[in-house]
């Protein structure tokens, strides 16, 4: 994926997802890789697992009463959609709705190896479940990891 900066439009995830660790793009992902989202006017960064916008999802997620319709056509002229909860969002400092200048990347740049873990272990102490920050603390916490 290039990492180039973007325009992207803010979803909210559904209800069922506000708990989940995950990102939703339409552009081409490893599958369920970490992904690394900044906020190119703020510099907020997460580390998520990124998902891709396909079908299945779409039908999905427009035949909610609760969100605002994903409409691929018109999301290519204003900007790539991306669906979050709001756990993510409030850390990025954006709102669904919001149009916004995101640097999304799916692997790192440099030392992929050893800056890929890294990006595992921050996208378990950014998980909006407290129950997967306190268990990586807890176990890393036990085995000498700080």
């Amino acid at each position: 994926m290039n990492t180039s900066v973007k325009t992207y439009l803010i979803y909210a995830s559904l209800w069922d997802d506000k708990s989940e660790g995950n990102a939703w793009l339409k552009n081409c992902l490893p599958r369920r890789c970490v992904i690394r989202v900044e906020n190119h006017i703020n510099k907020k960064v997460i580390y998520c697992v990124g998902l891709l916008i396909e079908n299945n999802f779409l039908k999905r997620y427009n035949s909610s009463e609760l969100t605002k319709k994903i409409d691929i056509d018109a999301c290519r002229s204003k900007g790539e959609p991306i669906v979050m909860n709001a756990w993510y969002r409030s850390k990025l400092g954006v709102s669904s709705g919001d149009k916004v200048a995101l640097k999304i990347n799916t692997k790192p740049s440099f030392f992929p190896s050893v800056v890929g873990i890294y990006w595992r272990v921050k996208a378990c102490l950014d998980h909006p479940e407290l129950s997967n920050r306190v268990t990586y603390k807890e176990t890393a916490g036990r085995n000498g990891v700080s």
